[in-house]
């Protein structure tokens, strides 16, 4: 019998050593417990207080049950959840270097790959179980309302809702290995997750510009409002939110790519993080340019939209453009005179 399970059990002592789990429960177990038992009171909260309003069955079961096993959320149901993922992805990583405790541990001879993989064994396992309660508590709800099992087909998006908070989760993990401040992986997990959304709305600015040229309050045409929205829906921070059994299959199939990606990601960052520069707010100087660039993009396009309408493509185009060059030599030169005050102090 030993003989039987030996090989299974090396191989899962070779992904998940022993002492790493041992150490991550010791050090994020309160993290990973509360971020599990956040993500079920938020759907158990709710559905919960809908019980006991006055409301008929047949309305109870179609705004709060029906809601949820489509995963048709609500924008502030898909906001806390959205904030539940990040900050677990952050907060188990960049808490863990700011005590010392990571570079104590690199320090012997573990890998960082092992390190990486047992925070995100944890952390998707806490995922898997909350959303396991909710699937188990919104299908015994369902069945005792309606008198229908519908345990296969809430379980499937249950399923779904639980690959995209994955993706969060793993998205924020990646950018928690570039970056020694909390606030800094935080937007920038939230700034990845939102580039979908970013080219939804620059297809609507270039079609408006260089092919249509209508006035601002001008409808779109249809096909560019499906376009906008099927590449809106790329998003995690969009929800998951399909009544078409074909359009979910391949939106699933993309959010576990999306996982995927940003876990090979997190584990090629964070083997690549020079260790010396693990104290610095970024691990790689040039992150510097890339935040520089998202500041000055955002003060452009605040700029330009004041002085010209979107719609107006040509005209906002050169006021971004003006702007976003005159933004970027402003804070460079600030930050440089900085630097060269600090080195001048010392």
């Amino acid at each position: 019998m030993t003989a039987f399970f030996s090989p299974d059990a090396v191989r899962l002592e070779t992904w998940f050593p022993k002492a790493l789990l041992y150490r991550e429960w010791r050090l994020n177990r309160g993290k990973y417990a509360l971020a599990a038992a956040l993500w079920m009171a938020e759907f158990i909260g709710q559905w919960w207080f809908a019980a006991r309003l006055p409301l008929p069955a047949q309305q109870y079961e179609r705004t709060v049950l029906r809601g949820y096993a489509l995963s048709n959320l609500s924008n502030a149901a898909i906001a806390m959840e959205v904030l539940i993922a990040v900050s677990l992805g952050v907060l188990v990583m960049r808490q863990d270097a700011a005590s010392g405790n990571l570079a104590y541990t690199l320090a012997g001879p573990v890998k960082r790959r092992d390190v990486l993989r047992v925070k995100a064994g944890f952390a998707l396992t806490a995922l898997v179980l909350a959303q396991g309660v909710n699937w188990l508590v919104l299908s015994s709800a369902y069945t005792g309302l309606t008198g229908q099992d519908e345990f296969g087909r809430i379980g499937v998006a249950v399923l779904a809702h639980t690959v995209v908070l994955a993706a969060l989760v793993l998205t924020a993990l990646a950018a928690a290995c570039t970056t020694s401040n909390v606030i800094f992986a935080a937007a920038g997990a939230l700034l990845a997750a939102a580039v979908p959304m970013f080219v939804r709305n620059l297809i609507r600015f270039v079609h408006g510009t260089l092919f249509t040229g209508v006035a601002a309050g001008t409808p779109d045409p249809h096909w560019l409002q499906l376009t906008m929205v099927l590449v809106g829906q790329l998003s995690p921070l969009a929800g998951y939110h399909f009544t078409t059994a074909w359009f979910a299959g391949l939106y699933f199939l993309w959010f576990v790519a999306w996982a995927a990606a940003f876990w090979v990601t997190a584990q090629r960052v964070f083997e690549a993080a020079p260790a010396e520069r693990f104290s610095n707010v970024f691990y790689f100087p040039w992150l510097w340019y890339v935040v520089l660039g998202g500041v000055s993009f955002i003060i452009a396009t605040i700029f330009a939209h004041v002085l010209t309408d979107l719609r107006n493509g040509y005209m906002f185009l050169l006021w971004f453009v003006l702007f976003f060059g005159a933004s970027w030599w402003t804070i460079k030169t600030v930050m440089q005179r900085t630097e060269g005050t600090k080195t001048n102090g010392a």
